[in-house]
């Protein structure tokens, strides 16, 4: 059977993914300077080394991707799809 997404369900999807991506960054800046005691380092300053920014850009994507990925299947629980409307299907003409 196939599922249609409501206007709730969107609608919650996209602020939960907004503010899943706000939560990630904060949580992932803060994690950084706990673990390493220094800021993020900036990736496109010319003085990062190569090793510093490709750290920070997968544990930071990693934040966004497992964060984004849980408000997700917490508003799917919330407002599950609903059952899409069978279409009727329209009677095959007649050949004359």
């Amino acid at each position: 059977m196939a599922l249609k997404k409501t206007l709730a369900n969107k609608t919650w999807g996209m602020a939960a993914g907004l503010l899943a991506g706000l939560l990630a960054s904060l949580l992932a800046k803060r994690l950084w300077k706990l673990t390493t005691g220094a800021e993020p380092p900036d990736p496109d300053d010319p003085e990062t080394s190569g090793k510093a920014a490709i750290g920070w850009l997968v544990f930071s994507g990693l934040a966004q991707i497992l964060l984004a990925r849980a408000a997700h299947e917490l508003v799917a629980r919330r407002f599950p799809p609903a059952p899409a409307a069978v279409e009727a299907e329209a009677p095959a003409p007649a050949d004359a």
